[in-house]
């Protein structure tokens, strides 16, 4: 519940349970796409849920133990990613029927991701590695990364010409309706125009009286948003600010609704602009608004290195395995609707995912009075016993970010009325745990030294 206070769980360590679900690692391959995926559970079981009080929801509340997967005649809350080969069914995974001619035709890596990838492990370890091949199949090979190459090509073609036209469409925004497109110059520009005073309170004041009381020694909001000083919290003041949601899963105030009302009004004219006919090809507001696209990357850098290194460094090292700080992030604006035009991309729910991050951070930015609908359900960490279990139900706030684990498990429900626009940010770990693990065990928490791409390989 929101009155819980989060000083049990600094002092608490990862519990023998939890440990034991990550304990074990086998041999993985490498993966070439995204990561944020759906994955349901059909095993029905009614549980009660105790629920933290806010706006009048009740505090225990039944719900089954099911992660369902999207429905295939509705879109409205699919993930973007390939067609499934599987689906579950009692718990047991069965395949979809299909007609595959290629099935049982010995190496075909343009059909088997993982041929690929064993062909990449060997080319990685072994120095003349195809010299006991068939011609026929280093061809196939060599066929199927031409084709990779040439995706990576044209989507890199795509994302160019994409954010070039932003660019020129931008050109028609005045800058002096929209303040936040400039970046903030100091410290009490952070404070009056974009923090929340409770965030103000926790992180700014603290950040001050430890760099020398004057303000003297306190670096420039330049040297934090170009990450150049690394920023720490004392904890004993962030235990008044945070809330423990549930497992992995804390809340806290951190923009002010102005700010808010100014991002959103900002994403809202940005994408009425794109409806243009010039423009209309970009599909703007029909899902993810890049926030560094657009011109407002300031934000991203500034959230990451004030707010979510020193956050995860406490709250995330050993149940994420940060043993190296977060390097690398992805903000945007997202929205959903109650009511889709069709022919869009437009969605009304999301079904149950993880992100392809270490940590994700998710700020309500739309009143209360505005949406209907749109609560945050999680479903267990993937990789754990509890994957696919109803965890808990979170009510967005204007303005309160939620901090969790990227890869626990969580769906967004039917907005029933008005739109929910929300800003989101990935981050992850390229130096630390993406440099010893594969996507395999990465994303399945398997965690031991025997993986491919760690130190016993390597």
């Amino acid at each position: 519940s929101r009155s819980s206070s989060i000083s049990d769980f600094f002092k608490a360590t990862p519990s023998t349970s939890f440990m034991k679900h990550i304990s074990i690692r086998s041999l993985v391959v490498l993966s070439l796409s995204s990561f944020s995926q759906s994955i349901g559970t059909t095993e029905s079981q009614q549980v009660p849920v105790a629920k933290r009080t806010f706006s009048g929801i009740e505090q225990q509340q039944q719900h089954t133990k099911n992660m369902n997967v999207i429905d295939s005649d509705d879109e409205s809350g699919a993930i973007n990613e390939k067609k499934r080969r599987f689906f579950h069914s009692n718990g047991d995974p069965k395949e979809i029927a299909r007609d595959d001619e290629s099935r049982g035709a010995g190496y075909n890596p343009s059909t088997y991701l993982s041929h690929v990838l064993h062909s990449l492990e060997g080319l990685d370890r072994y120095p003349n590695y195809l010299n006991r091949w068939q011609l026929t199949d280093v061809e196939k090979l060599e066929d199927s990364l031409e084709e990779k190459l040439r995706l990576v090509r044209q989507q890199k073609k795509n994302v160019q010409e994409r954010r070039e036209q932003i660019t020129a469409l931008l050109k028609r925004v005045d800058m002096n309706e929209f303040p936040l497109l400039k970046e903030p110059r100091n410290w009490d520009e952070v404070r009056d125009r974009i923090m929340d005073p409770r965030a103000s309170d926790s992180l700014l004041s603290q950040f001050f009286k430890r760099k020398g009381g004057n303000g003297s020694n306190v670096p420039s909001v330049e040297n934090v948003i170009r990450g150049e000083v690394p920023v720490e919290l004392d904890q004993s003041r962030l235990e008044d600010w945070m809330d423990q949601e549930m497992f992995d899963v804390y809340s806290f105030p951190l923009l002010s609704s102005e700010f808010c009302s100014q991002l959103k009004g900002f994403i809202r004219h940005v994408t009425a602009l794109g409806k243009s006919e010039e423009y209309s090809h970009l599909e703007l507001g029909t899902r993810a608004v890049d926030l560094d696209t657009v011109g407002i990357g300031w934000l991203n850098s500034l959230i990451l290195h004030l707010v979510m290194r020193p956050l995860a460094r406490q709250l995330f090292k050993d149940t994420e395995e940060l043993v190296e700080d977060l390097d690398w992030r992805h903000g945007y604006v997202n929205a959903y609707v109650s009511s889709i035009i069709p022919g869009t991309n437009q969605r009304r729910r999301l079904v149950p995912h993880t992100d392809d991050a270490e940590v994700t951070i998710n700020v309500f930015i739309t009143p209360e009075n505005e949406v209907k609908g749109g609560n945050l359900r999680f479903w267990g960490l993937r990789g754990t016993d509890e994957q696919g279990e109803f965890v808990g139900e979170y009510e967005p706030e204007v303005g309160r970010a939620l901090l969790h684990a990227g890869r626990h498990f969580h769906e967004v429900t039917d907005i029933e009325e008005g739109n929910r626009y929300s800003y989101i940010m990935w981050a992850r770990s390229w130096g630390g745990i993406r440099s010893s693990t594969c996507p395999c065990c990465w994303l399945n928490r398997r965690q031991d030294k025997d993986c491919i791409c760690g130190p016993s390989w390597n």
